[in-house]
């Protein structure tokens, strides 16, 4: 069960155990640390050459030509594949252009760039970072070529120069260079360099839109000349008078339709006077007023006389089948006519509205083109009073001045860096020291290597140096007992184990003092300490027997110790064969074995017997090898209980 709870915990990172760690090395993660700062602060200020940047501050105009003034007219360019202006404007590829291999080799010359080792450097000579390169085999010695110095340059203006717009489009060109002048010198080169090819670049762009607009112009005129043409034409096969042709017979339209209404109205009265003369109930007065009634045209002088009726109703009288007859053919042929009439105006006023219809579209064509020619020729004038005044393309705000305080190397930045780079170095080594140790630093990683929890604590402040004699340390113990082992004392006099083990993996003077007080807390019941490691202070008492490589020795409230004699070879089957014939004459005995490491053999042949174990271990001694040999003897104790003190 104590190994999966080990190998548990062996998953998960202890920051406590990480941080105590370091904190074991902490000198040598201080001498790194302050060696690292040394070189970085040397570096910077003997070793490292000031660098100087040299900065250029311009910013374009807003408008720099091109066809902004058409308006609407500008899609016309845009569709010919010529730019109308607008757009990002010659700062959204400016750094495209001056970071190109062309403007590079352009400016090589102006700027000296072939002659500045900066730039340049010769093929023979090769820089610290260079040498280091080489010998570490991460680059080759180049040799000489026109196309190496070449790409040296265009790698090299890469790395120096550096081009930045701002927000509001103000453009900042920096030169890196460890000669201030020859930074300034290379800014301002690259300014007026840039400034001039985009100024020429918008001079060929004003070309072109002239040229464009001249044959646009050119070709308004021609269709505004056609569209004057289709006119004049169109006026010779067609009369000019086709609005007032077309009013005439719209008017005659009017009169005819009238009077065909008016004939339609007297045959229908006709038609009622047929139906009266059949019905043959007489022309009566209420007849003649139902008849007027509903046809009024009966009243009118033109019904009158084709019926031969007079103007007084009272004297009307129905006309004969002959006169019916007569007049209803007089009637028909007019209608005829009228009808036959109406036709043929017809047919003149849509000839006229078509002819008005195309008249007035050629007239709106003819206005849009001689509009279209008049906005041009203005456009063209302004273009060509304009070309040969060219504005400036941009504001200089600042152009480079050699700088007077160089930009690096920042001194405190590199010693920063050397501060923390070893630390790093440091912190790494002492990791690396502390993982091949193998100690564990903490209480938690201890009691979790072991698998048991800690029962006491905090005794080396309690012990101190253990120099004191045995009897005043017994003393002390009943002055100012420790409450933590004081509750172990208890527990083990109660238990009433034989054979007590006191098994250390550090500290053995500190395991005599557990032991010790274990022993001096059952002291009345007969109790004997067999101290095996030679650190408990018996001096000015005189041995009262021996027993093998053991003196005894009396003490006055009732304790036994046994201590080697000399310097004498402990056998580990020995030293069981004494301490069984010990066991013989006291009730408990209590012995405190070597260190787990160098005991081992010793501690290992006692273990089988005894029937409690205390462990006591200390936080950053304790070694992960030490705690495994400690878990293998107490299986070897078998059901021996067990205890783990912690110092």
């Amino acid at each position: 069960m104590a190994e999966q709870v080990y190998e548990a915990a062996d998953d998960e990172i202890d920051l406590a155990e990480l941080f105590a760690a370091l904190w074991s090395q902490w000198f040598l993660i201080g001498v790194t640390t302050f060696v690292a700062t040394v070189a970085a602060i040397y570096y910077a200020v003997a070793i490292a050459e000031p660098v100087y940047d040299a900065r250029a501050k311009f910013a374009f105009e807003e408008k720099s030509g091109g066809l902004s003034g058409l308006g609407d007219l500008g899609g016309l360019a845009a569709l010919a594949g010529v730019s109308a202006g607008g757009g990002s404007g010659p700062s959204a590829t400016l750094e495209d252009r001056i970071k190109s291999r062309d403007f590079i080799l352009s400016i090589a010359e102006r700027a000296g760039l072939f002659d500045d080792p900066e730039f340049n450097p010769p093929f023979g000579e090769l820089s610290l970072r260079g040498r280091i390169q080489v010998a570490v085999g991460i680059s080759q010695r180049r040799e000489y070529s026109r196309a190496a110095e070449i790409a040296q340059i265009v790698e090299a203006f890469n790395e120096r120069v550096a081009v930045a717009i701002g927000d509001g489009g103000l453009v900042s060109i920096t030169t890196s260079h460890i000669d201030p002048d020859r930074a300034a010198t290379i800014t301002n080169a690259i300014v007026e360099k840039a400034l001039e090819d985009i100024l020429s670049d918008q001079k060929a762009k004003s070309r072109a839109q002239i040229d464009y607009l001249a044959g646009e112009l050119l070709q308004v005129q021609s269709e505004l000349e056609a569209a004057a043409d289709a006119i004049a034409d169109y006026a010779v096969e067609n009369d000019l008078a086709s609005d007032q042709e077309l009013a005439r017979a719209s008017a005659q339209l009017v009169l005819l339709r009238d009077q065909r209404d008016t004939i339609t109205e007297l045959l229908e009265a006709l038609d009622a006077l047929e139906a009266l003369a059949a019905d043959d109930e007489g022309f009566t007065a209420p007849v003649r007023n139902a008849l007027i009634d509903s046809h009024p045209v009966v009243r009118s002088n033109d019904f009158r006389r084709l019926v031969d009726w007079s103007s007084n109703p009272s004297l009307w009288t129905l006309p004969s089948v002959e006169q019916t007859a007569d007049a209803r053919a007089n009637l028909e042929i007019r209608l005829t006519e009228v009808t036959r009439t109406m036709d043929e105006f017809q047919d003149l006023a849509r000839q006229n509205a078509n002819a008005a219809s195309e008249l007035a579209s050629l007239e709106r064509e003819a206005t849009v083109q001689k509009t279209i020619y008049e906005v041009m020729v203005r456009q063209f004038e302004t273009q060509r009073i304009t070309e040969g005044f060219q504005a400036a393309i941009a504001d200089i705000y600042e152009m480079a001045v050699p700088p007077v305080v160089p930009t690096s190397p920042r001194k405190p930045l590199i010693a920063a860096l050397g501060l923390v780079l070893g630390l790093f170095i440091g912190s790494g080594l002492a990791l690396v020291i502390s993982m091949r140790r193998g100690v564990l630093y903490t209480r938690r990683a201890v009691a979790e290597a072991l698998g048991a929890e800690i029962a006491a604590s905090g005794l080396s402040r309690y012990f101190g140096r253990l120099v004191a004699r045995v009897g005043r340390l017994s003393a002390k113990f009943q002055r100012r007992p420790h409450a933590q082992l004081e509750e172990i004392a208890v527990e083990v006099a109660q238990a009433g184990p034989k054979r007590v083990l006191i098994a250390p993996t550090s500290s053995a003077p500190l395991a005599g003092g557990v032991g010790l007080y274990l022993a001096s807390a059952a002291a009345e019941a007969g109790a004997a300490v067999i101290d095996l490691t030679g650190t408990l202070n018996v001096k000015g008492i005189t041995p009262s027997a021996s027993k093998g490589f053991l003196d005894s020795f009396r003490m006055d409230d009732g304790l036994t110790i046994f201590k080697t004699t000399g310097k004498t070879r402990i056998a580990p089957l020995a030293v069981d064969q004494i301490i069984s014939e010990i066991e013989a004459d006291f009730e408990r005995v209590i012995v405190i074995c070597p260190r787990v490491g160098e005991g081992a053999p010793v501690t290992a042949a006692l273990a089988p017997r005894a029937q409690w174990v205390v462990s006591v271990v200390r936080a950053g001694r304790t070694t992960r090898a030490q705690a495994d040999r400690l878990k293998s003897l107490l299986k070897r104790a078998g059901d021996a209980r067990s205890t783990l003190i912690c110092e």
